[in-house]
């Protein structure tokens, strides 16, 4: 498997390639379209005012006035189960670790991307989201298809405090995707916070990070990972960089790749590759 599915990796290039994907941001190359975008809703609070806006198709949270070339969030109106985002490409990629999730976490809501897909690809999935910012919510139900209910359980609650005191041995996939208008806050870069994901992590759970892939934070961040998890696989993708950790031993690449098969119809339906999301892993497992 050396030369293992080139073309896919090219075709989720290609498929990202009007996008630059930073951290939990991303940069839209638009040029100057600011003529057609138009504001639907503001507000502001202690955390921060939060705007969305729509501009070619796309519906975007941001944190920042638009026009902004920073977003938080954003959605296609003609395929709004499409994952824009590359680093939600791979965070999704988790399931090919824990095909039939039974409970699932995520850290930071945001305009619902990930609430959305894992609603899509693991229906089965009990999913709990945490957010500190209660005018998230109404926004998502208004503005992007999402809203507690069923098997959806949303917090208004700081992520470090929810993590101290959720039962442990809960999650069987946690997704950490907490980011404010500069970076990751503070209290999620600790080693409680890390120590308190791991313990509320199924016996062999999995946790996905959503980080910078230049960051000054790299190195605090790699420590934290690899202090509390070990082994884990670093993904680099346009600027993002998403870290894969287990409380189990990790699959090597020949593994994951042929676990991604079975999910080829499913990821489409999102607009992803799993091919192309596997290959990704390949020679990224971080073990220094």
């Amino acid at each position: 498997m050396k030369n293992i599915n080139k073309g896919w990796k090219i075709k989720l290039l290609l498929t990202v390639a009007i996008t630059i994907v930073i951290g939990g941001v991303l940069f839209f190359w638009y040029g100057n379209n600011s003529d057609k975008l138009k504001i639907l809703y503001h507000t502001e609070n202690e955390f921060g005012p939060v705007w969305i806006y729509e501009e070619n198709n796309a519906r975007c949270m941001t944190f920042s006035k638009p026009p902004t070339k920073v977003v938080q969030s954003c959605m296609s109106l003609t395929k709004p189960d499409f994952l824009l985002f590359a680093y939600t490409q791979t965070f999704m990629s988790s399931l090919f670790f824990k095909e039939y999730p039974r409970k699932v976490l995520l850290i930071g809501l945001g305009g619902a991307t990930l609430g959305r897909a894992i609603n899509k690809l693991a229906p089965h999935a009990e999913l709990d989201i945490v957010d500190i910012n209660p005018a998230i919510i109404p926004i998502n139900e208004e503005y992007f298809n999402f809203k507690e209910g069923g098997r959806n359980k949303i917090f208004i609650e700081d992520g470090f405090d929810f993590a101290k005191s959720a039962p442990e041995n809960s999650y069987d996939i946690v997704l950490l995707d907490a980011y404010d208008d500069e970076y990751i806050a503070p209290q999620l870069l600790t080693n409680e916070f890390f120590k308190n994901i791991k313990r509320i992590m199924t016996k062999s759970g999995i946790v996905a990070v959503n980080t910078l892939q230049n960051s000054k934070f790299t190195d605090l961040e790699n420590k934290l990972v690899k202090d509390n998890f070990g082994e884990y696989y670093s993904l680099p993708l346009d600027g993002s960089r998403t870290m894969i950790a287990s409380k189990s031993v990790l699959p090597n690449f020949e593994e994951i790749y042929a676990r991604s098969q079975p999910w080829i119809f499913r990821f489409g339906a999102v607009g992803v590759s799993s091919h192309a999301i596997a290959s990704l892993y390949k020679d990224k497992k971080d073990k220094n």
